[in-house]
């Protein structure tokens, strides 16, 4: 899964969220859930529990992304343990695009040893992203005022539950028998 939180493992004095994105950050010692988000200067996040409230920017559509853990300027003042600040990218003079698969599929894995079963999982994270400049014909010239960017994203999951019945090697195989 691809998370923007996950950048906290590398802050010293901070720690990661919990399982199933329920906790919040901790940074320098603040509670669970004193950690907010900001997205291009605006707030996102959910005020109740303080955790990612639908962040609606894909990974791919950020520019930077920075973690900010005390002395707060002014404007940060809502915030008492880390805060996120992310920068989502903008069009430039020229066309850039990119297309993105992040698949994950029991084809690629390794069988359980002396089971011969794959574990079935089937996660796909793909999308595209779009940027330039906008020129609308007899406005104005739209070079380098004027940008758009687009990006989409989708994340799909199907999974089945594994309830074969592991086992243990047979006498023969423990004996050096593989025939």
């Amino acid at each position: 899964l691809r998370f923007y939180q996950t950048e906290i493992l590398l802050v010293p004095g901070a720690s990661p969220p919990g399982s199933g994105f329920t906790l919040g950050v901790r940074v320098n010692g603040a509670p669970n859930g004193t950690q907010r988000t900001q997205i291009d200067g605006m707030g996102s996040t959910n005020q109740i529990n303080a955790v990612q409230a639908g962040t609606g920017i894909s990974v791919d559509a950020m520019q930077e992304t920075a973690i900010q853990t005390s002395n707060f300027a002014a404007e940060f003042g809502a915030v008492g343990g880390g805060l996120f600040n992310i920068t989502s990218r903008s069009g430039t003079n020229r066309f850039h695009g990119a297309g993105y698969d992040y698949l994950a599929n029991e084809a690629f894995n390794a069988y359980t040893p002396f089971v011969n079963t794959r574990p079935r999982i089937r996660r796909n994270d793909y999308g595209f992203n779009l940027g330039g400049p906008i020129s609308p014909p007899k406005l104005y010239h739209g070079r380098d005022r004027s940008f758009f960017f687009f990006n989409f994203e989708q994340y799909r999951e199907f999974f089945v539950v594994n309830d074969t019945v592991i086992t243990v090697p047979t006498a023969a195989y423990r004996a050096g028998n593989f025939a």
